[in-house]
């Protein structure tokens, strides 16, 4: 079953795929769809290669990729694709991030597309399970720099196992980012409502996601005393992640708001987490509230509202899965933060990345990013 919005999206249902076929085709015909947006909530029945055969055979440029879940008019879907057509046309790259950096580096170098438009943008959509992830986002800033504004996420499964998940035209992807430039400027708000809790600790050793000490002390050890002080009871540690949800880690960051880090397990008296952490970088405990988090969703909205200078009908959101998790049956006031009317679309995802224009290209956890076209 194929649904319209008012803002010409099409939402398919999970498990028909030739409705998947038809809503492509007859967007195909539309003289205002040059791109399509595709996202794809990872509870669908469709075998990968029926998908991929609707992806090649289309006219129009399509990039996205499978998520936890996706936002429908302002309506959570752990199951179904959404359509968002573009009036302009995207550039489409695909980037390996199998390979190692200096690899990765002369791909981003050997792009079609390197003097960019002022009024411009890149959607950039990865795998969130991809070691590479990070470097490869610190390598695409270092080479476009702040000039375009950057919007996209992880994609994946909240399962965490690995598999294809990042998508073109020709098909779903692994271990692989897809980089869509857009010659439109987006409007683009990132927060998070995280507040800290404890003194910064330096990170004296780390491996990747893996947090192993602070102040030359186990992180965990560290971890826990601040957490079990500040909340008043004891983590039990075989069920970690519904107290960690509640208390994620902040990257100090000069004149920004601190990246946010997210703990979901805990390995040899460390801690993992979503994304890398860096030794040397300083780091505070912090907490949240749904209230919390509510202004979070408030001030990135504002932010956003603040950079539209034009008329601008798509309301975008990339919000991580873990605020969903952390706020469960309340996640509907996050969205109506937003919009009071509810029409807004977009992914939950394994992380964010944003950049306004104004800082640094991150790869955020636990934070929601609102744009606008």
């Amino acid at each position: 079953m194929i649904t319209n919005s008012p803002f010409n999206n099409l939402f398919i249902e999970a498990g028909n795929t030739e409705s998947f076929h038809a809503a492509i085709r007859t967007l195909e015909l539309r003289d205002d769809c040059k791109s399509l947006l595709c996202l794809v909530a990872e509870n669908n029945s469709w075998k990968s290669e029926e998908l991929t055969a609707a992806l090649e055979k289309s006219k129009l440029s399509i990039a996205g990729g499978i998520f936890p879940e996706i936002i429908v008019e302002g309506e959570r879907k752990q199951s179904g694709t959404l359509l968002i057509p573009l009036k302009n046309q995207l550039e489409l790259a695909r980037i390996s991030l199998r390979q190692e950096l200096p690899e990765i580096q002369k791909q981003i170098q050997d792009l079609p597309w390197q003097m960019m438009e002022e009024d411009s943008s890149l959607f950039v959509w990865v795998d969130a399970l991809a070691p590479q992830k990070v470097p490869f986002l610190e390598l695409l800033f270092n080479h476009f720099g702040s000039y375009v504004n950057y919007l996209g996420g992880g994609a994946g499964s909240l399962s965490f196992q690995p598999q294809p998940c990042v998508i073109d035209n020709d098909g779903i992807h692994e271990n692989t980012a897809i980089i869509a430039y857009s010659r439109k400027k987006m409007a683009i708000g990132v927060a998070h409502g995280w507040s800290t809790i404890s003194e910064p600790f330096k990170v004296t050793k780390a491996s990747n996601n893996h947090l192993i000490s602070l102040n030359q002390r186990p992180a965990f050890e560290v971890y826990r005393e601040i957490v079990e002080k500040h909340a008043g009871s004891s983590i039990d540690e075989k069920d970690f992640f519904n107290t960690a949800k509640s208390y994620p880690l902040g990257i100090a960051k000069i004149d920004a708001e601190r990246i946010i880090r997210d703990p979901f397990a805990i390995k040899e008296n460390g801690l993992l987490l979503v994304d890398p952490i860096q030794e040397g970088e300083m780091v505070c405990v912090m907490h949240g509230n749904i209230e919390s988090l509510l202004q979070g969703a408030a001030l990135a909205t504002q932010r956003a509202n603040a950079k539209s200078t034009v008329q601008q009908n798509q309301l975008f959101c990339i919000d991580c899965i873990s605020r969903v998790l952390f706020m469960q049956d309340e996640f509907y006031k996050e969205i109506e933060t937003i919009s009071n009317t509810r029409k807004i679309n977009g992914a939950l995802t394994i992380g964010e990345i944003a950049n306004d224009g104004d800082v640094y290209l991150e790869m955020y956890n636990k934070t929601i990013v609102v744009a606008k076209w």
